[in-house]
């Protein structure tokens, strides 16, 4: 399995490196990284400090920039809208430096629950589509629980969501922690959807290291590996009881 952790990428360019050093260290063979801002990144330096290390980078989190700075490509407000998709356009350009893909996270932001909400966030998503398209990138959209988003929560809402607003370009990334919240069987969701799963995440049910939780990810891991998943997964979990032995303990239960 091609196994990757999440690493927050912000101008702290040597705690970065640190922390990239331990994670090549440790095993793992890729790392995703936490934007918020490429625009503010020094992309050449960056991009050494990862192939000096021997990392891939499977995809790029774009969540910082709901949580910090409340941008939304759901937003009923059109000033707020157009940022956001200006900053999945850059976040797309910088992608490419890396041949990787973008997640659509939290930054898909809360729909106004209606159909006019529902073609808001579709179209937002189609003109970030079509933009990766072009630069050769793809976008990955999370089913996110129902505690943190108010649509698309589970794998199979979100594939009927891109299916029916024929959003080419664009697959699903299905995330372990919000599965066990909204599936009624993570194994089973993982087998009726998988033609479009194009990256996992792997968390436990309380949002630490696998095996820290309950969840049964050698069950997981081989239902995937029986469907014939080729892609990655990657640890994004909180960094308890420190982010070196968070990453420790992952690469330890699954390897």
């Amino acid at each position: 399995m091609k196994l990757a952790f999440v690493v927050p990428l912000g101008k702290n360019l040597k705690d970065f490196s640190l922390k990239i050093k331990k994670v090549a260290k440790l095993g793992y063979q890729g790392v995703e990284l936490a934007v918020q801002d490429p625009k503010k990144i020094n992309v050449v330096r960056v991009k050494e400090i990862i192939a000096r290390a021997g990392l891939v980078v499977p995809t790029i989190a774009t969540g910082s920039a709901y949580i910090k700075e409340g941008l939304s490509l759901s937003s009923s407000k059109k000033r707020v809208r157009s940022r956001a998709i200006e900053r999945i356009k850059n976040q797309i350009e910088f992608a490419r430096q890396f041949k990787t893909m973008v997640t659509i996270g939290l930054v898909r932001g809360n729909i106004n629950e209606s159909k006019k909400g529902e073609k808001i966030l579709a179209d937002s998503l189609k003109e970030c589509a079509r933009f990766a398209q072009a630069k050769g990138v793809k976008l990955v959209l999370e089913a996110i629980n129902r505690y943190e988003m108010n649509f698309l929560p589970t794998l199979s809402e979100t594939k009927r969501f891109i299916k029916k607003w024929k959003i080419s370009n664009c697959g699903i990334l299905a995330d372990t922690y919000h599965m066990n919240i909204e599936e009624k069987s993570i194994e089973k969701a993982f087998r009726k959807n998988i033609s479009l799963i194009w990256h996992v995440h792997l968390a436990d049910n309380n949002r630490l290291a696998p095996g820290q939780g309950h969840i049964d990810f050698k069950k997981v891991i081989k239902v995937l590996k029986k469907l014939k998943y080729q892609g990655w997964f990657t640890a994004e979990i909180l960094y308890k009881p420190s982010f070196e032995k968070s990453a420790k303990l992952t690469i330890n239960y699954l390897t």
